[in-house]
């Protein structure tokens, strides 16, 4: 892998594409902490109503935040997942470049290099890995284990705070905040505090839930659109 033509290019490296998987004014609401009365409600909620995604497919918008850059980087392009852990994150904008992560590796593909790694090889990226697609699916709130969880009410939001257990994740991550729709139940929004205090905030639009996937979209050699 060649990180310093990536980097020059503002690229994301490999573990900056684990940190990334929503404007910043409509997530930088006052919070209300949910009553521990009402978290058994809230929580089946949410369950039930990610409980049964089998695939999703949307645009997405994100914006990171590093501490030494005064200007926010922005992004945008369309996102697949396919049940249990098959993700395609395909950018459009400012430039080309696509991930792909099916069957514990990984694929990283610009305009004219690709890269690949195994992700087996390295406990921090299986756990990020299996980080991604819990937050996707919403399983990550029945995953006691791993993280302690806060509840909060954020205007339209039930917002989930999930806070690492491990060390090895705390060293890369402080927080990942969930942001379920009230109305329905869905993952609108993803929010990952990095522990060096930068973040990266993903908004998804126009989702699709459960519709039959072509299996070439999630193979390194399907090219970008």
């Amino acid at each position: 892998m060649v990180k310093s033509r990536i980097q020059m290019k503002n690229k994301p490296t490999y573990l900056f594409v684990f940190l990334m998987l929503f404007s910043l004014t409509g997530f930088a609401q006052s919070r209300t902490k949910i009553k521990a009365e009402e978290l058994d409600k809230i929580t089946q909620f949410l369950s039930l109503a990610t409980q049964d995604i089998a695939s999703i497919q949307a645009d997405f918008v994100q914006e990171k935040a590093i501490s030494f850059m005064e200007d926010i980087l922005k992004a945008e392009g369309k996102f697949w997942f396919s049940s249990p852990d098959k993700i395609r994150w395909e950018y459009l904008k400012p430039y080309p470049y696509l991930v792909i992560m099916n069957n514990g590796k990984m694929s990283v593909t610009d305009e004219s290099d690709s890269y690949s790694m195994d992700m087996r090889s390295n406990q921090i990226f299986q756990q990020m890995n299996a980080l991604i697609t819990a937050s996707i699916q919403g399983q990550l709130l029945t995953n006691k284990l791993d993280y302690r969880k806060e509840f909060f009410i954020e205007k339209e939001f039930y917002v989930v705070c999930f806070y690492p257990n491990n060390q090895q994740m705390k060293d890369y991550l402080s927080a990942i905040e969930l942001y379920f729709s009230k109305e329905n139940g869905k993952v609108n929004a993803l929010k990952m505090l990095e522990a060096a205090g930068d973040y990266t905030l993903i908004r998804f639009f126009n989702r699709i839930e459960n519709r039959k996937l072509d299996a070439s979209l999630f193979s390194a050699a399907k090219n970008m659109n």
